[in-house]
């Protein structure tokens, strides 16, 4: 599916207060609210609102087994709310446990056999556990019941991919740019497909117009370098990676392939500093194939003659 996105706030200090100070007043508002939900449940513990909502809130705040308990006491008082079963599986998700989460996610669309997040989420797990035909069947449906669901497309197209049916994942990536001209994501992953069915020039428009969309795309930034390289512009490469590594300081692989860059452009110390902040941020990441590809990289550049 999609990769997370880090954002850019560094080298801002306004910035970096005012987000710092929305994060304070976020928790602030949090324990505040948790606080009333807890009053209401002493005073009424089976009142449905305030158990799930204080189960959201306990979820945001990476506590899953007590959001999961929370849901569970509220499907108790009243199975019949979908809402309940799609929150315990997304909660059960974050705690890895994959095939009750499954089972939830079923059980939502029992429910609500036309609850599009609950189709999609299903597909996305059915999906990384490669079982894609399930996945595909659980997308449409999501599509079917939402059919603007611009998200369920790009994560269809992605399954069909796999499949190796690259036409028709196109054919459902376009079906999404017309619904939404101006999302990065499917625009990203129209670049990809293109350059994975060889149209370098196609690819190269659909990854600038991500970036025209959100010019903090790092992925799309590094995916113009790989494309870049590959064509022998390796300059281009650089600054797209340069520029990449700007968004997103902390990611490894962006700088992997800002110092191969730097490296077949015969900046070789340039390359060698780079691939060692790359490997100490693998390192710290604990990233072991990230940091066994890097290392050697380092060290075949050393051996290089200069």
């Amino acid at each position: 599916m999609a990769h997370e996105k880090l954002g850019s706030v560094f080298g801002d200090q306004a910035k970096d207060a005012t987000v710092a100070r929305d994060f304070a007043l976020a928790r602030a508002k949090n324990t505040e609210a948790k606080n009333e939900y807890l009053k209401a449940l002493a005073l009424a513990p089976e009142r449905l609102p305030s158990l799930c909502n204080l189960g959201g809130i306990l979820s945001e705040e990476g506590k899953s087994e007590q959001a999961i308990a929370l849901y569970e006491r509220a499907a108790k008082v009243n199975p019949r709310v979908v809402d309940v079963h799609y929150n315990v599986a997304n909660a059960l998700l974050k705690t890895g446990a994959v095939e009750a989460a499954i089972a939830s996610y079923r059980s939502a669309l029992e429910v609500a056999p036309d609850h599009a997040l609950s189709h999609n989420n299903l597909a996305n797990t059915l999906d990384e556990k490669g079982r894609h035909d399930e996945a595909v069947m659980h997308y449409r449906l999501a599509i079917r019941s939402q059919p603007q669901h611009v998200q369920a497309y790009n994560n269809l197209s992605n399954t069909l991919i796999k499949q190796g049916k690259l036409e028709e994942a196109a054919a459902t990536l376009l079906r999404a740019l017309e619904i939404s001209p101006v999302s990065p994501s499917t625009l990203r992953n129209l670049g990809s497909l293109s350059s994975s069915m060889d149209d370098f020039q196609k690819a190269q428009y659909y990854y600038r117009r991500a970036l025209q969309q959100d010019a903090d795309d790092f992925i799309s930034l590094n995916n113009l370098g790989d494309l870049l390289n590959q064509q022998g512009d390796v300059e281009g490469a650089v600054a797209a990676y340069q520029q990449g590594v700007t968004i997103a300081p902390e990611h490894p692989i962006l700088r992997y392939n800002l110092g191969y860059c730097l490296a077949r452009s015969g900046r070789e110390k340039e390359a060698l500093e780079t691939y060692q902040k790359a490997l100490a941020l693998a390192e710290a990441q604990k990233n072991a194939a990230a940091a066994a590809m890097i290392g050697t990289a380092i060290q075949r550049l050393k051996k290089s003659p200069q």
